[in-house]
């Protein structure tokens, strides 16, 4: 099942602190000039789509489209701050639902 990490969660919430936006939605989107490969992006979002996955962590709301959700089933979002700077990752979880030690650690 995805997860968020802590830090990806207060990102959202970050991210989703003004007037327009209510969450953030990952979709998928062509990775490649000739539409060969499938890349996500995110965005900030107002409401989720009809068929949209809802994540709600910690207060903060991700949107998922089907086929991101899909793709991120056994993923983990974690999300790394810096002042203003928020960067994003994907990571694998690991087999049998174990923490990794070192790895993001999904939000309770």
């Amino acid at each position: 099942m995805f997860a968020l990490t802590e830090s990806a969660a207060d990102a959202i919430r970050r991210l989703s602190e003004t007037p327009t936006a209510d969450g953030v939605r990952i979709s998928t989107s062509p990775a490649s000039t000739d539409g060969s490969e499938t890349g996500l992006q995110i965005q900030l979002v107002a409401q989720p789509e009809a068929q949209d996955a809802v994540v709600e962590a910690e207060g903060a709301r991700l949107y998922l489209e089907p086929e991101a959700a899909d793709t991120l089933e056994d993923k983990v979002l974690d999300a790394d701050i810096d002042g203003d700077s928020i960067q994003f990752a994907i990571f694998q979880q690991p087999a049998g639902g174990q923490q990794a030690e070192n790895g993001p650690q999904p939000a309770a």
